[in-house]
Formats: C-alpha cells, structure tokens, sequence
C-alpha cells in the first residue's frame, strides 16, 4: 500500500509529465486525433467511451501505472499482436477504460465494399474508411508514443524529445506509412486487398 502511495504521482506532476508528451507545434493534429477518437459526432474508427479527451487518457494512464514512461510491446505481443506490427522507435502503453473498436480486416469485407480515402489528421497518410454499425465493446486502449521529429527540415527544433503518436481503444495495429490513393477518392475493398494485402485493417465509421 505505501509503495503503491509513494509511486503515485501528485496532480501537479501529473499535469507536467502530459504536457512533456503534447508539444505545441503540434496542437492541429491533436485536435484532429480528439475528433477522430473522442467525439462520438465526429469519429472515424475506434472511439473512446469512458475518456473525455487526450489530457483525460492519459490521466488515466498515469494513475495506473505511476507516468507515461516504459513500453508494454511484450503484453501487446502476449495478447495476439504480430511483433512486426508494432514499430521499432515507438512506446507502446496499455491503459485499462472503455471505448469501442472501429477497424475492420479487408479480407472480411465483400470485395465490392466502397473505401473512402479520407485525410483524417494532418500530416500523416490518409485513412481507409468504410461504414458499418458494428463496433464491438473493449475496456482498455493503446497510447503509441515516438520520436517528435521536424516535418521538414527548416522547421523549428521540436519543443519535445518524444510525443503521442496516436491513441485508440483495443489492440495496437501497424499505421498506414504511406498514401497510395489521393485523399478524397473512393476505391474498393478489392483494390486494398490487391495493393496492401488481405490483413490490411481498414477503419470504420457509423453511416450518416
């Protein structure tokens, strides 16, 4: 119980680790990351249930393990994640609250299924979105932590030596590294299976 106390961080330090892990810069595309994964309106693939936003998540986080720090690949592997899904200069972190799961295999689709290439954050590949009302229940989620890294060469030094990635409910899966079809574009299950293979994870959104 006392070791339990003594690792537990106070609010103030709490508040200060997350802002070591969300650098200004950056802000556009943890706005983008909000809508895509914590607001039921505008949500495209898995969306938390139980975490209001980022700061919420990774709160929660911290008060389960004690900070943002080391990487639990091994338990991610343990539960099914293939390990060449998970990237090599990355951290991966459990945190156990609620959310549902919003992706779905190509091969498990019927092969005329319509795909829409949709620029869902900025400055990172566009997602592969198709709709269904499907979203099965899960109570814990990834937080994906990497490298905070110049988008182009003259931009300013980073305010940050790391930052979250991305955060989703349910297992962790390889991210798209790439665009292959030009954002806005509508292209079917069979084209992804043809170019990215039968276990590329497309995400899904409830039809509007």
């Amino acid at each position: 119980m006392f070791a339990e106390q003594e690792n537990r961080m106070s609010p103030e330090r709490g508040l200060a680790e997350i802002e070591k892990f969300l650098p200004s810069e950056r802000a556009d595309y943890y706005a983008a990351l909000h809508d895509k994964h914590f607001n039921p309106e505008k949500s495209v693939g898995s969306l938390f249930t139980e975490a209001r936003n980022l700061r919420d998540l990774l709160a929660r986080a911290i008060e389960q393990r004690g900070s943002l720090q080391g990487d639990d690949r091994e338990k991610f592997i343990a539960l099914g994640v293939a390990p060449e899904s998970l990237l090599p200069d990355c951290r991966y972190l459990k945190v156990q609250t609620g959310g549902e799961v919003g992706i779905v295999k190509g091969i498990d689709l019927s092969p005329d299924t319509a795909v829409s290439v949709l620029r869902t954050k900025p400055g990172v590949p566009c997602s592969l979105v198709v709709e269904r009302v499907d979203f099965p229940p899960v109570d814990f989620g990834t937080i994906i932590i990497g490298p905070n890294e110049k988008a182009k060469t003259d931009d300013p030094e980073p305010s940050t030596a790391e930052m979250i990635w991305t955060v989703h409910p349910g297992l962790p899966i390889r991210p798209a590294l790439a665009d292959y079809w030009p954002a806005g574009s509508v292209i079917a299950v069979r084209d992804v299976i043809a170019r990215l293979g039968e276990n590329a994870y497309l995400n899904v959104r409830k039809p509007k």
